[in-house]
């Protein structure tokens, strides 16, 4: 209770300083209205920002964790700028109405930057049955901001398994498990870390199609599936209520949220990494000078202590990559999503 507490004052500290208005301008309510920061960039020959908003697009429904990460960040780049930095959602195909409209119809001026979502926008040309035109080389990359580990969980008072060996001894017995995720392609990162451990493990999955992370859980707790998968910022507060009990995480290392979850590898030897990360793009054919300025304004914000806390509050790890660390990121993420779903 107390993290949800959290999270519904992080987000009315962030809303309270951003709008998502449909027409963005200065007068809007905005966030970081505080006077120009001194140690924040200003470009060479130009007056940018020059009290005029600007607008970080979201791709994915107010209210969500996207929205609310967008919502925490524009009010820091506001602030940082001296300027109002308003959020704009515009959703649908899992946040490729709003890429596509970046690439095609938005002026390369400065004024706007998006954010961007692995495994979706990393993977989506890659979708058999709907092959995105763009991925995240078509964008001017800026910053990595979290990155959200997937992680399993079955029910507490299954009688059929209660910790990792015993579930992975039944799944061998049984040959399949069900579970289920939001999407069945190589666009979703709890079915990729589905595959990935399936494959791993000599067994079979069938995945059901739910309308995203709490359709999964109540299929979990209603024993319509056998287990879980999802991302830890949207698991870690049911699990420590015992709800149900997660065990494992695909991470490099423990998560700092789950400090006694141990990772898929130290349970079995072999690494699988599965995760949701969110970052931020702009146009590429934005001035240098105003590029310049933007980009260094946003890697301030996502490192700002005040920040990072504010997410840790509601689950959410800070992972800064930025330049050829941050390409190199995405282009893993992608060749993984390519192996488990054999592309």
């Amino acid at each position: 209770m107390k993290k949800v507490i959290s999270l519904v004052a992080a987000l009315a500290l962030a809303l309270s300083l951003v709008s998502c208005g449909s027409t963005p301008s200065p007068s809007s309510s905005g966030a970081g209205s505080t006077p120009p920061n001194s140690s924040a960039p200003q470009p060479t020959g130009s007056s940018y920002p020059n009290g005029k908003n600007i607008v970080l697009y979201c791709g994915y429904s107010a209210g969500g964790s996207s929205d609310t990460l967008c919502r925490l960040t524009a009010a820091k780049v506001g602030e940082i700028l001296g300027t109002t930095c308003t959020v704009e959602n515009v959703t649908g195909a899992s946040g490729w109405v709003l890429w596509n409209q970046m690439m095609e119809s938005t002026t390369p001026d400065g004024y706007s930057f998006f954010l961007i979502n692995s495994p979706n926008v990393t993977t989506g040309k890659y979708d058999v049955d709907n092959p995105m035109k763009y991925d995240q080389n078509d964008f001017e990359l800026i910053c990595n901001h979290v990155t959200d580990s997937n992680c399993m969980a079955i029910r507490v008072d299954d009688s059929r398994f209660s910790d990792w060996d015993s579930f992975v001894a039944y799944w061998k017995q049984e040959g399949t498990l069900i579970t289920s995720a939001s999407g069945l392609n190589i666009t979703s990162d709890d079915a990729t870390a589905d595959y990935l451990m399936s494959n791993d493990l000599g067994v079979e999955v069938d995945i059901i199609a739910s309308g995203g992370s709490s359709d999964n859980i109540t299929f979990l707790l209603n024993e319509t599936t056998d287990y879980v998968m999802g991302n830890v910022s949207e698991m870690v507060s049911a699990h420590n209520e015992g709800q149900y009990k997660i065990l494992c995480v695909f991470a490099e290392e423990r998560d700092p949220n789950l400090p006694d979850v141990p990772t898929y590898e130290e349970l079995t030897g072999h690494k699988i990494i599965g995760c949701s990360s969110r970052g931020y793009a702009m146009l590429k054919d934005i001035p240098d000078d105003i590029k310049q300025v933007l980009s260094d304004a946003i890697k301030q914000a996502v490192q700002d202590p005040e920040l990072i806390q504010q997410l840790m509050d509601i689950y959410t790890t800070t992972d800064y990559r930025d330049g050829q660390d941050y390409t190199d990121y995405l282009n893993e993420i992608t060749d993984t999503a390519r192996a488990a779903f054999g592309l």
